[in-house]
Order: structure tokens, then C-alpha cells, then sequence
């Protein structure tokens, strides 16, 4: 549950930014990072989609999460 509500937390602080799985286990601290891929899948107030945005740390293109407004 800890790593859970410090993911929530962290994507809700950061509104505006787009991070993806990989960025967001090193980040956080959350390991291994399938955790925050259950995390965001399971949660309505994150969007995981793949798109135009590029992830806020590592500047690819993939999956990201981002807060659901």
C-alpha cells in the first residue's frame, strides 16, 4: 500500500508532467517496476497512454503515466 500512495502522490503533485514506467520505478524507488505498471493500470486517476508526449525524465516515447484531470 506504501508504494501505491507514494506513486498516486508523486503523479498527482506533477500534473503536468508525463513519466514512464522505467522513470518512475527510479525515481520513487519502487522496485521492480511492474509494480508501478500495476499501480497505474489499477488506478482511475491515472492515464496510461502512448502518444505525442515524451516522458518528463528520459525524453523516449513510450507508455506514460499522467495524472487524469
Amino acid at each position: 500500500m506504501i508504494n501505491r500512495k507514494k506513486t498516486l502522490q508523486f503523479i498527482k503533485n506533477n500534473k503536468s508532467c508525463h513519466y514512464c514506467d522505467d522513470c518512475l520505478s527510479g525515481l520513487l524507488k519502487i522496485y521492480p517496476r511492474q509494480q508501478i505498471n500495476q499501480i497505474c493500470r489499477k488506478s482511475k486517476s491515472i492515464i496510461r497512454k502512448k502518444g505525442k508526449h515524451c516522458c518528463k525524465k528520459c525524453n523516449k516515447i513510450k507508455i506514460l503515466n499522467y495524472y487524469n484531470k
